[in-house]
């Protein structure tokens, strides 16, 4: 069994040997954790961001510009009048 320090969440990805193998996350601790058998192999543990990560991410993004135009906006109103 292989322990990764890092919390389980989905869009973990784990290839053992170029093949996918399932994670699970420790029951005491809650990080990943693989099983591998004896021996010497390659594993690959990934991340990769969820549509909807990607998509709130984005928002935030969007938001964050309108916000700020729309202070520059105000502060450039107020000092005209």
């Amino acid at each position: 069994m292989v322990r990764i320090n890092q919390f389980y969440f989905q869009g973990w990805t784990a290839l053992l040997d170029n093949r996918p193998v399932p994670l699970a996350p420790d029951p005491n601790t809650g990080l990943i954790t693989v099983t591998v058998p004896a021996g010497t192999h390659a594993l690959q543990v990934t991340y990769s961001n969820l549509p909807i990560a990607r998509r709130l991410a984005r928002a935030g993004i969007i938001v964050i510009i309108i916000l700020i135009g729309s202070l520059s906006v105000r502060e450039f109103r107020r000092k005209i009048s």
